[in-house]
């Protein structure tokens, strides 16, 4: 894909204005300077009804500036006018396809079996890139070819327009499987990896609905060094229609069941205590959901922990209880 100008798009709409609608990314020459071309991305975007968010999505990506890009969209079979804004920017995607699937991590693992890049990621389609973000990653892997690349973003709250920096310092395979002491200081749209390491630890695992970055995250990093770029690159948006806001609990459950995956990589002590430490934490969100009264998400819970030992449970609600151990929700 050539770098795409401005004046090549749809006129956005009249209200409009700013990046990506009116304004494009710097364009980077067609080679680097030594005359091979540059890396290639690919993103992939799965989409299901996000009709609001999705125009500023795939502009987001379009007007990257970046001559090497290849831009895949998933869509689930909407029935909201999403549809009709793919088809208005079809002639610059690779290849889009709109019909039903088994969830987001099928629909990501049928774009990236068409992908062809070097470095691969998704983009959410309520969630977009930054004014050149996708160069800084080419620059980056062009000189670090086999690494995972990690940067900043930015975390937006839709209804206050409220915005954080996230710098990610702390992304590991430890503090992914320690959730109880919180690891959510890096932002998915702004991690990218080699295509063929993600296709040598298997791709996603489509029994996962809101955790499937977190496992392949685990996967990775346990053969791929990371490298970091304090530059943010992308927007992940927070509405009250986001899956991780509306099954929050749900949501947390499953990151919970996919840490136990690899609780062996802590080694000894820690793997030992692992359970214990890890009840302590459920048990507080089971309290938590007692109290507010949500009880379907009480019952499964209740039903995880107890599975994971019926004496360690009452053990350490023994234990919680009489010397009052407080652990963060």
């Amino acid at each position: 894909m050539n770098c795409i100008t401005l004046k090549e798009l749809p006129s956005p709409p009249p209200d409009k204005t700013g990046w990506p609608w009116t304004e494009v990314s710097d364009q980077l020459p067609h080679d680097m300077p030594d005359g091979i071309p540059w890396p290639k991305i690919s993103i992939v975007t799965p989409s299901l009804n996000q009709g609001q968010f999705i125009e500023e999505t795939i502009r987001s990506v379009l007007l990257q500036g970046y001559p090497n890009l290849e831009y895949i969209i998933i869509d689930g079979g909407s029935t909201d006018g999403s549809v009709s804004i793919i088809r208005k920017y079809e002639k610059w995607i690779t290849y889009w396809v709109s019909e039903p699937d088994r969830g987001q991590s099928h629909a990501l693992n049928k774009g990236f079996s068409k992908s062809t890049g070097d470095i691969i990621n998704w983009l959410n389609a309520d969630d977009f890139y930054l004014k050149g973000g996708l160069q800084a990653i080419g620059k980056i892997f062009q000189k670090c070819p086999g690494h995972m690349i990690v940067a900043s973003g930015i975390d937006f709250e839709e209804k206050t327009k409220n915005e954080v920096v996230v710098f990610p310092i702390r992304i590991s395979v430890e503090n992914i499987i320690k959730f109880w002491e919180g690891w959510y200081d890096w932002l998915q749209p702004s991690i990218f990896f080699p295509k063929s390491a993600f296709l040598e630890v298997g791709a996603l695992d489509e029994t996962l609905h809101f955790a499937m970055d977190t496992d392949l995250y685990c996967r990775l990093m346990q053969s791929l060094p990371l490298l970091y770029i304090d530059t943010p690159i992308s927007k992940f948006r927070r509405h009250a229609w986001a899956k991780t806001s509306s099954q929050y609990n749900d949501m947390m459950l499953e990151h919970i069941r996919v840490s136990f995956r690899y609780k062996k990589i802590l080694g000894e002590p820690e793997a030992k205590n692992y359970d214990n430490q890890a009840l302590l934490f459920l048990l507080r969100r089971t309290k938590h959901l007692l109290i507010k009264k949500r009880v379907r998400q009480f019952i499964k819970y209740l039903h995880y922990s107890l599975s994971i030992s019926i004496l360690k449970f009452f053990l350490t609600l023994l234990t919680a209880f009489f010397h009052k151990v407080r652990m963060p929700i």
